[in-house]
Formats: C-alpha cells, sequence, structure tokens
C-alpha cells in the first residue's frame, strides 16, 4: 500500500469501518427490553443466556444451529435475565467483521480499490445494517460467506473447509460453500 494524496488507504477504511458502526448503532435499542425486531431473537438470547447461567451446554433448540447460541453465551454471564441489548451489540460487532471479511475478498480476488468497494457495499447495505441491529444468524452467515470466499480466491482449501464448517454453525444454508469449495478443489487431491 502507498500514500494517496488522500492519505493511507488503511486510514480510509478505517473510517469505512468506524462509520458503518455508528450506522448500525443507531436505533439498536429499538423495542427493548422485548425482543421486538425479529421472532428468532426471542429464540435465541434467552437459550444463550440460560447457558450461561447453570443450564448447560445444550440450547435444547436446533432450529438453528448453535455457534451463536454458543457466541452469545459468555456475554450474558453478567445480566440478571436475557439482556438482548449485549447480544444486538456482539452482532454489531460481527457485522463489522464481515464488513473487514467483504474488503479482505475484494482485495484478494482484485486489489484495494476493488476491496474498498466491497466493504463500502457491504457498510451501507440496507438489509445488513438492519440485520447488524438484531441477535439472529443471518449477519454471521454472511461473514462466514465472505471470508470463505476470501480463501478460495487463493486456495487455500484446508482453511476454507474450516470457515465453511464454522459458518454452516452459524446457520445451516453454510454448507452451500463447498460447492464452490468443490470447484476450487478440482483436480488437486
Amino acid at each position: 500500500m502507498r500514500e494517496s494524496r488522500w492519505g493511507s488507504p488503511w486510514l480510509a477504511l478505517a473510517t469505512l469501518v468506524a462509520g458503518a458502526g455508528v450506522i448500525r448503532l443507531v436505533g439498536i435499542q429499538y423495542g427493548l427490553p422485548f425482543p421486538l425486531l425479529n421472532p428468532d431473537e426471542a429464540n435465541i438470547v434467552p437459550r444463550a443466556w440460560r447457558m450461561s447461567h447453570g443450564g448447560g451446554l445444550d440450547p435444547d433448540w436446533f432450529d438453528y444451529p448453535s455457534l451463536l447460541m454458543y457466541t452469545l453465551a459468555p456475554f450474558q454471564n453478567w445480566s440478571d435475565g436475557p439482556d438482548y441489548l449485549v447480544a444486538r451489540l456482539v452482532l454489531v460487532g460481527l457485522a463489522l467483521a464481515g464488513i473487514g471479511a467483504a474488503w479482505w475478498l475484494g482485495n484478494r480476488a482484485y486489489g484495494f480499490l476493488a476491496g474498498f468497494v466491497a466493504a463500502a457495499v457491504t457498510a451501507v447495505a440496507t438489509v445488513h445494517v438492519e440485520y447488524s441491529r438484531m441477535a439472529v444468524t443471518d449477519v454471521p452467515l454472511a461473514l462466514g460467506v465472505a471470508a470463505t470466499l476470501a480463501l478460495l480466491v487463493r486456495g487455500q482449501l484446508l482453511p476454507a473447509g474450516i470457515a465453511i464448517g464454522l459458518t454452516a454453525s452459524f446457520k445451516y444454508p453454510g454448507f452451500v460453500l463447498l460447492v464452490p469449495l468443490l470447484v476450487a478443489g478440482w483436480g488437486r487431491w
């Protein structure tokens, strides 16, 4: 990376991610203390809270895989009941990581400018912004897809396989990423 007349490209990327964080924090408390944004939030957060308060590691609900509940559980330790705001803040963190993963994918495939455009589009995509404010599995799925594809672009099949497993552990459709893994690895065994 070289300095341009507008400053460091890394500073531009950091500013973009910070702006995306601000966009996602506006309205994050909507409907609290009740989970009014999405009915799945009412299923995920209480199970994560119960897991961190002596309920064991079994979420006892498998409409979605358990990794998001395991991710949220440590952050529920300090509350007397399911804390939807803390869960939503964790999802904002995952959403910002997803913006970074979009940049990583674009950068690995076509260079820094393409990565910046991918990150900028993800930062302001209305569906991504909206689901970043809910403790549901869609944003972690987007993060996993971008990270997996970034690994596959450079032929890193083993880390991509691990990323596919983690992505599918957030949301079952992540298993669809096995198709690009097979295409990228065709003939390499």
